[in-house]
């Protein structure tokens, strides 16, 4: 799956599911800003420092704990290509 699709049927609806639009947009945001990854023009390097930015959000990390965050982690980094 390329990065795009990746993030935007994956990454952004299992945040959505969890922490409703807003706080998941924010929560991507925030995660490109740490990692320090632009969103336009992200590569496969890029895409793998944001979910692993978003994985250690401490929003993440709280409500589903660091084996759950960890587990969402190796999700998204597996399903591109």
């Amino acid at each position: 799956m390329d990065i795009v699709t990746a993030l935007n049927t994956q990454v952004k609806p299992g945040l959505s599911d969890t922490f409703g639009i807003a706080m998941a947009n924010m929560i991507i945001l925030q995660s490109s800003q740490k990692a320090g990854v632009s969103m336009m023009g992200l590569d496969n390097t890029g895409y793998l420092k944001l979910v692993n930015a978003i994985a250690s959000d401490e929003r993440v990390v709280q409500l589903l704990g660091r084996a759950g965050a960890q587990t969402k982690r190796d999700m998204w980094s597996s399903i591109i290509k």
